[in-house]
């Protein structure tokens, strides 16, 4: 990007601190304790603009396992559609939606609807049960993202060796901030915060390297109750 060449280790992030594992994702997800969603939605469909970015991530106890990535330029309607699909598919316990952009609006259209409807396959109704949780960006996509470097340099983030996806992340991740879009970024970062924030296993005093320790403060919560569903509005 730019014609800035990439250090072989990367910028702020070594690829030699991501484990691996071997197993197909379907399988590593049916011994994780818990499956999260994070998406980071573009707010238009253009070429130009920035894409949407859904990930799939596993739990199991420390370890956390990147099990599919998503990155698309889409309308919304046919967003709505692709999320459900993907929360068919993997089951997670919760999403994570960025409230800037299209997020805000599809929990809306979540939470109204309580599903989605794909008009190109003869209006299939997908059904949306997902808890779903908005995040406003607050401060800089570096301070985000480098609150979270922490939980890869201990070696906790696991990518699989081989996948479609796989280069095309490692690089948005390695190249960071120099990078024409960083949505995969932004999801991986909302994905690691929310992971340190709700884990009894966390970053331990004196691991957080001074240059990034004020963005780990964590911002403050509030909740907001939505009839039968359910959201939290938290500062990251």
């Amino acid at each position: 990007y730019k014609g800035l060449p990439r250090p072989p280790t990367g910028r702020k992030v070594d690829g030699a601190w991501f484990g691996r594992y071997e197993e197909p994702p379907a399988v590593v997800r049916k011994r994780c304790d818990r499956v999260i969603m994070t998406v980071d939605s573009a707010v238009k469909d253009k070429q130009s603009n920035d894409p949407t970015a859904i990930q799939i991530w596993g739990e199991q106890g420390q370890r956390k396992y990147l099990l599919e990535a998503i990155v698309d330029r889409m309308l919304f309607d046919a967003l709505v559609v692709k999320l459900a699909r993907v929360a068919a598919e993997w089951k997670p316990h919760l999403a994570i939606f960025e409230s800037a952009g299209s997020g805000a609006q599809a929990a809306d259209h979540f939470w109204k609807q309580k599903e989605a409807v794909d008009v190109n396959a003869n209006r299939q109704r997908i059904p949306w049960n997902v808890p779903i949780e908005l995040v406003p960006p607050v401060g800089s996509k570096e301070l985000r993202f480098y609150a979270t470097i922490p939980e890869i340099r201990q070696g906790n983030v696991f990518l699989p060796q081989t996948a479609l996806w796989l280069e095309p992340y490692l690089n948005e991740l390695l190249n960071f901030p120099r990078v024409m879009h960083d949505d995969q970024v932004d999801a991986t970062a909302m994905y690691l915060r929310y992971a340190i924030e709700h884990s009894s296993v966390g970053i331990g005093e004196g691991q957080v390297p001074a240059d990034i320790a004020a963005a780990a403060i964590p911002g403050p919560l509030r909740t907001q109750q939505r009839k039968d569903d359910w959201t939290r509005i938290r500062a990251f």
